[in-house]
């Protein structure tokens, strides 16, 4: 898998994604973007992203994962 950090951002305006084919997410825009340009027709990509992986309303977890 590869690592993408990109929790940091604006809040507004969420964006939704699909994992799979039926868990859907609500993404910052930024993040939204990033995933467009990474994604490449007809082959899987496994990312770790903290601001999906983290929960970033635990501080501690965020603490521990940095």
């Amino acid at each position: 898998y590869e690592a993408l950090s990109y929790t940091w951002g604006s809040d507004i305006i969420p964006e939704d994604i699909t994992i799979g084919e039926q868990f859907k997410l609500k993404v910052r825009p930024n993040l939204h973007t990033a995933l467009r340009y990474l994604k490449v027709p007809n082959r899987d990509l496994f990312l770790w992203v903290d601001a999906i992986c983290i929960n970033q309303s635990d501080s501690q977890e965020k603490s521990d994962q940095v």
